[in-house]
């Protein structure tokens, strides 16, 4: 096992992570190590005991799980960024998760202390739904993970870190208007996506009173007079909205025989909040009729 003794601890999800430092460059929210004991240790290497779980994703890394130590062996000369995608994107979630939190692949916007949640598979469009929304009046929690946590006002997400992970061509004046943007680099070496900071990255994790969940649909099935998808969204049961939410769940994937306690542990997260799936138009102009229509929702 290659140890690392400068660590950073740090606050992902409302959670005290320790961190290689070696390995992790991206601006989060430092947490004072005599204050806190870490609920989560990282560690670059191979472990050297018995582990819960063992799985490896994309065949770069392969992630250990035991108890609240996760081990990240990166095949030989894997290169840094790809290794630090992989411990803030993947292990740490998956870490969090085994222990019993409730991690979600989702993005987490909030306003007038509301947030709302985009979910849905990868590629349908919530990182770059994140930006617009991003920069027009909402407060980017996280582009791809959140934790939900059930408490007596009702279910409370927390988010990750405020990065965005966008395509250099959605990297636009369109998309996100006149906010000032800076892109430390790709997200992994086999990734065009780059890391995006809209504005200055936040001074504390955002938590906020989720009101809303939204799951997002691939557009193009239902088409305007002009050709352009058009923007549709339809009231859904809680049934559909805890399978959706459940198979969006972040969890070791060697933990298939969990799979009915998520969905009745997801299924207490549906109550008390609006449900919509939604289909939104491409370009522009979708984006523009999808905030609106949200900030309406979010305002009655």
């Amino acid at each position: 096992m290659n140890a690392i003794s400068n660590n950073r601890l740090v606050n992902l999800y409302d959670r005290a992570v320790l961190l290689p430092s070696a390995v992790v460059s991206q601006p989060l929210v430092e947490v004072d190590q005599s204050d806190r004991p870490p609920d989560l240790v990282v560690t670059i290497g191979s472990p050297q005991t018995l582990c819960d779980y063992v799985f490896s994703i994309d065949d770069v890394v392969e992630i250990s799980i035991a108890g609240k130590c996760v081990y990240v062996d990166p095949l030989p000369g894997l290169g840094e960024l790809t290794l630090e995608h992989m411990v803030l994107d993947h292990a740490v979630p998956h870490g969090l998760s085994a222990q019993g939190d409730c991690l979600l692949h989702a993005a987490s916007l909030m306003k007038n202390q509301q947030a709302v949640l985009l979910v849905g598979d990868s590629g349908v469009g919530k990182s770059t739904t994140a930006a617009y929304l991003a920069s027009h009046g909402w407060e980017l929690m996280s582009d791809d993970s959140v934790r939900l946590e059930r408490q007596t006002e009702g279910v409370v997400a927390y988010g990750s870190y405020s990065g965005l992970r966008l395509h250099d061509g959605q990297i636009t004046k369109q998309l996100l208007g006149q906010t000032i943007l800076s892109a430390s680099g790709l997200v992994a070496d086999y990734s065009s996506k780059l890391r995006v900071q809209v504005g200055e990255p936040t001074a504390q994790v955002l938590a906020a009173k989720v009101t809303l969940s939204l799951i997002l649909e691939p557009s193009g099935r239902e088409l305007s007079v002009d050709r352009t998808p058009a923007l549709t969204a339809r009231s859904i049961g809680a049934a559909e909205l805890c399978a959706a939410m459940a198979m969006q769940y972040l969890y070791p994937p060697t933990a298939a025989h969990d799979a009915i306690r998520r969905i009745e542990y997801m299924s207490q997260f549906q109550k008390g909040m609006g449900q919509y799936a939604v289909t939104i138009g491409q370009g522009e102009t979708g984006l523009s009729d999808f905030a609106h229509w949200l900030n309406s929702v979010v305002d009655e």
